[in-house]
């Protein structure tokens, strides 16, 4: 049905007039002769023409080429009533059969998280607290002990300003474990605290300050109040009560020099031991009435007012100086009437919590 029918012609068997039949035996003209796909006969002869043929085999007889038409049109009718009734599977002779009422679901790919490499967690360190420091102690201590505070305190003050905290931390607790007394070391540490963010803990030893009661301790509350390291603290209810209420009432200079005239002509230096820092220089000189140059002078240099007082107990008999006249930041006292060991100068000195206190003191023996 698929073919193309050749004309009459062509066929085999069907009879032309005036031609040879297609399939006979080659004539005595030459070679059987061959088919084209129209239906024509050609022949492999040079002398072969088809105008020795009739006209009619040229055109073929017209009841055929009818039936030609009709076939062709019935084939091509054949072929789609054969696709329309294909089975859609065999559509891919080579794909594998596939039951319909099979479910096929994607299965995905597990996917393996990548985590990236964690780095080891440092060992955790111990929080500094107000507990880390002894209970503040003003009564002096060996010198061996005062100049170690010194050293260590010097040390953790630029730590400090650099912002080594954890180092400065240890050194300013080293400091004041030595000289329990060193009332600035002890102020610093608690400033430390409230910088890294322990706000409560720095309370706490500005609370020991407060306890502890002495001009230079409560000047420290008092610069809490301007300091910029306890800024962030400033209106903290915990922090205004500590500090709101502290008020220090300083001498004047005169005032201070008539108490240290006093103390100092009758022996009585317990009467002037709030005029002295815990752990403030003090530079004692002494020299004989008339004396004119150093080469006679005695020099020392004390840590507290108890080396201080340790100190003028081995001296001579005190007695007490003459008129006082003070300017400035000094008094200075005219030669008293009686023989003995005798104040004839006495300076003072603002610390950083506008503290006032002795700085250095000179003594005349008059015999």
């Amino acid at each position: 049905l698929a073919g193309t029918l050749l004309p009459d012609a062509a066929m085999p068997g069907s009879a032309v007039p005036g031609a040879a039949l297609e399939g006979s035996a080659a004539t005595a003209d030459g070679p059987s002769p061959v088919h084209n796909t129209r239906g024509t006969t050609l022949r492999n002869t040079a002398n072969s023409s088809d105008a020795a043929l009739p006209e009619q085999a040229k055109r073929g007889s017209p009841t055929l080429r009818r039936l030609g038409i009709a076939g062709l049109a019935v084939s091509a009718l054949a072929g789609v009533v054969l696709l329309a009734l294909r089975d859609p599977s065999e559509s891919t002779p080579h794909a594998a059969t596939k039951d319909p009422s099979e479910k096929h679901e994607l299965v995905p790919t597990p996917v393996v998280p990548t985590t990236p490499p964690v780095a080891p967690t440092p060992p955790s360190r111990p929080t500094p607290r107000a507990d880390a420091l002894p209970p503040v102690l003003l009564a002096a201590v060996s010198n061996d002990n005062a100049d170690k505070a010194r050293r260590l305190h010097k040390r953790a003050l630029k730590l400090h300003r650099a912002q080594a905290f954890e180092e400065a931390f240890a050194t300013y607790a080293r400091a004041v474990q030595a000289d329990p007394g060193h009332i600035v070391a002890r102020y610093n540490y608690a400033c430390l605290l409230n910088v890294a963010g322990e706000v409560d803990e720095g309370l706490a030893v500005l609370k020991q300050l407060k306890d502890a009661g002495c001009p230079t301790c409560l000047g420290r509350l008092i610069r809490a109040r301007s300091d910029s390291e306890w800024q962030s603290a400033w209106n903290n209810p915990a922090f205004i009560a500590l500090t709101g209420d502290v008020r220090l009432l300083q001498p004047s200079v005169h005032e201070s020099g008539a108490l240290m005239a006093n103390a100092a002509g009758t022996g009585e230096l317990a009467l002037s031991a709030d005029l002295f820092a815990p752990r403030g220089d003090l530079a004692v000189n002494m020299s004989p009435a008339g004396c004119q140059d150093r080469s006679c002078r005695e020099s020392i240099k004390l840590r507290s007012f108890d080396a201080f007082q340790a100190w003028f107990l081995t001296q001579a008999a005190p007695s007490a100086p003459g008129k006082q006249s003070c300017a400035k930041d000094c008094c200075r006292y005219a030669p008293g009437p009686q023989a003995g060991l005798q104040l004839s100068s006495m300076c003072t000195s603002l610390d950083s919590g506008a503290v006032r206190s002795v700085s250095s003191l000179e003594f005349v023996v008059i015999e």
